[in-house]
């Protein structure tokens, strides 16, 4: 039987370039060559965790994946780096059901089970976030035993815009800093859901239909007037009032009020941290607790709230993160990952 410290023997391993220029175990094994280390019996997987870049080949040919911590049998991750305001995946597969919690940027995150032996990780990165590496801890619970292994997520600062907003006079009451971050607080109570079950595929469905136009991006710097900062926390879509507003996925409906600055406003679980928020609308059909399928009218487009016209602003959040929707509305979606059918409701195993 082999144990985690043993390597198969006449089996090639494959390390990506940067691992093989120097693996950085400790500071007394900066600059180490990997091979010099795998030479001298330290475990591959050690040599591994410490450094893991992902979208590049890390395999043992023969399929027995000796490098990696017992009982994980292969890690899948988005490429890298990621820019600001992306989410990324990371999917383990091991080689029977463990429990898993996982930690990055100072806050404990769950792991969801898509499967007996299957476990994703879901790292939602704020538009805020200061560009850099950042440890991505993995504690898998095997058998009573914690294993515990890291691997980087590099976060680049991607390229975002500037707004200048100047609201007409009716709505100067509403660009209030005390006032903003109130509302904020307010649906910070709704930024801890993390409902188990996935009700959601990837690609999501356009909330506006197929044909949506983006007058303001996720992520751009905001001044509204010139007194107040802040940046864009979702995407404004162009339409007129009235216009549907369509469900981008099953959910249930834990939000549903009139907000002084974002207007009618609806939020919508999806599972596994994923919460859809819209704001400004003319109005919702739906209360709390209706749940609402893939491709569901249950809102209409309005100029309610702070806003300069009609539209509609689309807000994703992941693990209580705002995060860019676009690459959630993408045919790729989360690049690299794949995740299994959910058959919900429209009965839809994979998304049109």
């Amino acid at each position: 039987m082999m144990s985690i410290d043993t390597l198969v023997e006449s089996v090639e391993l494959r390390l990506p370039e940067r691992l093989a220029k120097a693996a950085l175990l400790a500071p007394s094994g900066a600059g180490v060559p990997a091979g010099a280390l795998l030479a001298n019996g330290v475990p591959a997987w050690r040599v591994v965790s410490r450094d893991l870049v992902t979208g590049q080949s890390l395999v043992l040919v023969q399929g027995v994946n000796g490098c990696l911590p017992y009982p994980v049998t292969s890690i899948a991750m988005t490429p890298q780096p990621l820019e600001r305001g992306r989410t990324a995946a990371v999917v383990i597969e091991t080689q029977h059901m463990t429990f898993c919690r996982a930690t990055y940027f100072g806050r404990a995150e769950r792991c969801y089970r898509d499967g007996a032996t299957r476990l994703v990780i879901l790292v939602g990165v704020s538009a805020l976030e200061e560009p850099g590496t950042y440890p991505l801890e993995v504690t898998l619970v095997s058998g009573g035993a914690d294993v515990t292994f890291s691997v980087p997520l590099e976060v680049a600062a991607g390229h975002y815009g500037f707004q200048f907003i100047d609201p007409p006079p009716r709505l100067s009451s509403l660009m209030d800093a005390e006032l903003m971050a109130s509302e904020a607080a307010h649906l910070a109570r709704w930024r801890g859901f993390r409902s188990p079950s996935r009700q959601w595929n990837l690609p999501l469905a356009p909330p506006l239909g197929p044909l949506m136009s983006i007058s303001a991006d996720y992520g751009d710097r905001r001044s509204y007037g010139g007194s107040v900062n802040g940046y864009h926390s979702g995407i404004d879509y162009r339409a007129w009032t009235g216009h549907p507003v369509m469900a981008p996925a099953d959910g249930v409906v834990v939000m549903s009020e009139a907000l002084e600055m974002r207007g009618n406003a609806v939020l919508i679980d999806h599972g596994w941290g994923l919460v859809t928020g819209y704001w400004h609308l003319s109005r919702a059909l739906v209360q709390v607790g209706d749940t609402v399928s893939r491709g569901q009218v249950f809102a209409e487009v309005g100029n309610t709230g702070l806003s300069t016209g009609s539209h509609l602003h689309w807000e994703v959040w992941v693990n209580g993160v705002s995060v860019d929707g676009k690459q959630f509305l993408a045919p790729v979606g989360l690049e690299g990952i794949e995740l299994s059918p959910y058959v919900g409701s429209t009965g839809a195993g994979v998304a049109q």
